[in-house]
């Protein structure tokens, strides 16, 4: 049986951390919805780490604090 790992978020950078070989961009993702008759929100925080130095020098160019991204990745616990 085949497996799917894919993650989509759509949120706003927060801020863009460039560390030695990687980049680090914080992206927040708000949502919302009502409990007992009450609507509610949050912003969940999502930390993007990229590893491919050309999309990292690229982001840097292009993308700043504030701005709408759309990122679609997969999901792993693994370390650098």
């Amino acid at each position: 049986m085949r497996s799917v790992n894919r993650h989509a978020l759509l949120g706003y950078v927060g801020n863009l951390v460039e560390l030695k070989n990687v980049l680090k961009v914080n992206i927040a993702a708000n949502r919302e919805w009502q409990a007992e008759g009450t609507k509610r929100s949050a912003t969940d925080w999502v930390q993007v780490t990229i590893l491919d130095k050309k999309q990292a020098e690229w982001i840097e160019e292009n993308v700043g604090p504030g701005d709408l991204v759309y990122v679609e990745s997969r999901i792993s616990n693994s370390s650098y």
